[in-house]
């Protein structure tokens, strides 16, 4: 069988979670080392939701700023007042956008990387 932490074959395969692990990796800490990232991407898929619903709330209130301005050029009502809002909503949604970009860049950089480093350690032994 494969190990999927390492990918090696191996003929001494145990079961952990939802993994097949090899005895080189249990018995070198690689396992400790998957637990641990496998806590640390839940916890950057996490910032990562959260910033997704952030920006989606962004997203809907610059739309209804946006409908504001439009019914306060219509009625030539207070035009700066809504001006502002829509101003401000765009720079709220560009940084929630932002946050969602960064945060979804460095939650795949880091499973990337501790999975080099997994396959990277098996290799070098």
């Amino acid at each position: 069988m494969t190990c999927d932490l390492c990918q090696a074959r191996s003929e001494q395969i145990t079961r952990v979670n939802s993994w097949a692990v090899c005895q080189w990796c249990l018995n070198n800490n690689v396992l400790d080392h998957a637990l641990e990232v496998e806590v640390k991407t839940a916890q950057l898929s996490e910032v990562a939701s959260q910033a997704g619903l952030m920006h989606r709330r962004d997203e809907a209130d610059y739309k209804v700023a946006r409908t504001e301005l439009d019914s306060a050029h219509t009625a030539h009502s207070n035009l700066t007042a809504a001006m502002t809002r829509v101003a401000t909503s765009t720079a709220k949604s560009k940084e929630s956008l932002k946050l969602v970009l960064s945060s979804g860049r460095a939650l795949e950089e880091y499973k990337e990387g501790e999975s080099r480093k997994t396959r990277k350690a098996r290799r070098n032994t």
